[in-house]
């Protein structure tokens, strides 16, 4: 990671939580709705259900500052993020191809 996205991470058997400086980042939740509960057979990601008979939905989220250019993502135990991380000044091509 270059010095421009740097990372903190403050790590507990309850959550993680990662502090990431100079960058815009969104992410995902992959969860069973219940965090520190592994005992369900069930999932979301990104906010849609996890299926074999049905196309998943989920979506990224923007993950807001909290201070000084500074990015927390918590994770709580039991559950995973996927962080997509782009340098501040980055377009997102994704959203580009949308508008045209």
């Amino acid at each position: 990671m270059t010095a421009a996205a740097q990372r903190e991470c403050l790590h507990t058997q309850r959550f993680c939580c990662c502090v990431i400086d100079g960058a815009k980042v969104d992410s995902m939740v992959l969860t069973d709705g219940d965090p520190g509960n592994a005992t369900l057979m069930t999932g979301t990601l990104g906010g849609a259900d996890i299926s074999s008979t049905a196309p998943w939905a989920g979506k990224w989220t923007p993950v807001g500052q909290v201070s000084n250019g500074k990015i927390a993502i918590t994770v709580q135990s039991t559950t995973a993020a996927v962080v997509r991380i782009r340098a501040a000044g980055a377009k997102d091509r994704h959203a580009a191809a949308r508008d045209e």
